[in-house]
Formats: structure tokens, sequence, C-alpha cells
């Protein structure tokens, strides 16, 4: 069984927020994929998304949940406010162990206009890629649970 079909099901938090990825794959089916070499204006996106990534990563760690989901965007916001962002990370935390710190986050492939960004975390038991999807407008559209980049 790989890491994500673990995890989700241990979350149980469903298409609210860490299944989103199949909805969420599902309903931009039809649209292309991001290129892997972005232009300019989606490449200095992309540096600013990489550090609110990873900054919310830290947020979490630090049990500040508010800040954590500042970002996200209206759907997001209700799907997964602040009490269940908390709820999340402590699920992870026992089901991984203890939060041991972070990598650099890194791009991942997404259908337009999303662009997608994860962060690796490491668990006493487990590294997960932590997998913040934006948005057109720049916000947190979906956070999702994927393998660690290699």
């Amino acid at each position: 069984m790989n890491a994500r079909s673990m995890l989700i099901p241990a979350l149980g938090l469903g298409a609210a927020l860490l299944a989103g990825a199949p909805v969420l794959a599902s309903k931009v089916a039809n649209r292309p994929v991001m290129p892997a070499t972005a232009p300019a204006a989606v490449a200095g996106s992309m540096a600013a998304e990489h550090g609110a990534a990873t900054a919310a990563v830290d947020a979490m760690a630090a049990g500040r949940w508010t800040d954590a989901s500042h970002g996200f965007d209206a759907a997001m916001q209700q799907a997964a406010p602040p009490a269940a962002v908390e709820k999340i990370w402590q699920q992870l935390v026992a089901q991984y162990g203890p939060y041991r710190g972070h990598g650099a986050a890194s791009d991942l492939p997404a259908p337009a206009p999303y662009r997608n960004v994860v962060v690796p975390v490491t668990f006493g038991k487990q590294v997960v890629g932590m997998q913040f999807s934006y948005g057109a407008q720049g916000a947190v559209a979906g956070l999702h649970l994927v393998p660690p980049p290699t």
C-alpha cells in the first residue's frame, strides 16, 4: 500500500480537504497541464508560493492554526478553518510521530490554472509531501498529502 492511500483514510477529512486531490484532478481533467518550463511571471509567482507553503508548514508545526490557513481561498476557508487545520496536523502527528522538520518547497505538475507546491515534511516515522495547490488568483485551493519529492 502506498503512502497516499494510507494517509487519506487515516485522516478522515475526505474530499473536503485531503482527498481533494482526485476531486481537483477530475474537475480540471480536460484542461492542459502547465508546461515544465513556466513563463517568468509564473516562475516569480511560484517563488512566492514556495515561501507561503513553507510558512504554512512552519505555522502548523508551531500551532499557529490561523496563520497556517492564511491565504486559503473561500472554499478552503470553509472546508478547512483553523480548527480543521489543527485537527489535520494532530492526526498527522498521531499517525507519523512528532514533527522533525521540513525540506525545501518544490513544484509539482498541475493542470492549468493550478500550480502545485510540495513541501517534504519529516515526522518521527515517515516523510510525507504536503502539497499546496494554488488557484489562478494565487490563493490555496487545495491541500493534499502526496509522496515526498525524490
